[in-house]
């Protein structure tokens, strides 16, 4: 082999591995430069709350429980199923509140916890990080308080008024749900009956926009929704099958939706045999023309 041939060679070779160290110089820095992407600085966290403290809320759900009347087993499970499905699609650092409807200061939801999404380690690279200690810390610091909450529940007494409006219009107004908040649910759970002696009831047959609208307590309880997608847990109780049904739900999907809220869900409403041909909305406007 000739000299000339020999060098040619060499050259080759040098050139070949060359590209294939620069290839892998920039797959690494390619590589490194998502790993720093995707872990930023942990945020600072309350202690207390779990919730960051030097960046606003991403997300939170609030979870407005109706004690006023007991809850019957199937509410019970209603109310545990929607709990774990609110709780478990938060985002890491979302804030989850649950609140109770408190007759005496209806204006004033009683709070039995309110914590933030410490991350349950699913999301997590078990090469470095601690998964299952993130997971236990989740279970200990997040989920169990949630669980203890749910089962005091059972011993809310209930009462002879249920001031449901005045309840969502406060939490409407909380610092924590403003507009500044990333995502906002809102999740109540109840039977929806309000019921103000003397000031306005659902307790009778037939429910008016027009006669609410027209009376004082509409004018005490707008509500601001704008941005908030709201989820109905509608509780059906047999005694009062004769005040729950089309127009009921009609009634509150017009109230939800004059206050702004977004993408309304209502479960458990089932057609009441009670309820007229005509809707709330039919009601207000009169009868469609043919």
């Amino acid at each position: 082999m000739s000299a000339r041939r020999a060098g040619a060679r060499r050259a080759s070779r040098f050139y070949f591995w060359g590209f294939i160290g620069l290839l892998a110089g920039v797959v690494s820095a390619v590589v490194s430069f998502a790993w720093l992407g995707s872990h930023k600085p942990a945020p600072r966290l309350d202690s207390a709350t779990l919730c960051p403290i030097d960046q606003p809320l991403a997300a939170h759900t609030i979870l407005f429980i109706d004690t006023t009347d007991r809850l019957l087993p199937l509410h019970v499970d209603a109310l545990r199923m929607a709990i774990v499905e609110e709780r478990d699609a938060l985002p890491v650092h979302g804030r989850f509140t649950l609140l109770f409807l408190a007759a005496g200061a209806p204006f004033e939801p009683e709070q039995m916890l309110s914590l933030c999404n410490p991350g349950d380690g699913r999301a997590l690279n078990w090469l470095h990080e601690g998964q299952a200690l993130a997971e236990k810390h989740w279970k200990k610091a997040f989920g169990a308080p949630i669980d203890a909450a749910v089962r005091r529940l059972a011993n809310v007494p209930e009462a002879n008024r249920s001031p449901i409006l005045q309840g969502i219009s406060a939490i409407s107004r909380r610092a924590d749900f403003s507009s500044r908040v990333g995502l906002r649910r809102l999740v109540v759970v109840s039977d929806l009956l309000q019921h103000d002696p003397g000031l306005y009831t659902h307790y009778q047959t037939g429910i008016s926009w027009s006669a609410f609208t027209s009376g004082l307590l509409a004018r005490q309880v707008p509500a601001i929704l704008e941005g908030v997608s709201v989820r109905i847990e509608y509780l059906q109780r047999p005694q009062v099958t004769a005040f729950q049904g089309v127009e009921h739900v009609a009634f509150w999907r017009h109230w939800l939706r004059s206050a702004g809220a977004d993408n309304i869900e209502i479960n458990g409403a089932a057609r009441s045999r009670q309820a007229g041909p005509q809707t709330l909305e039919a009601r207000q406007h009169g009868p469609r023309a043919p």
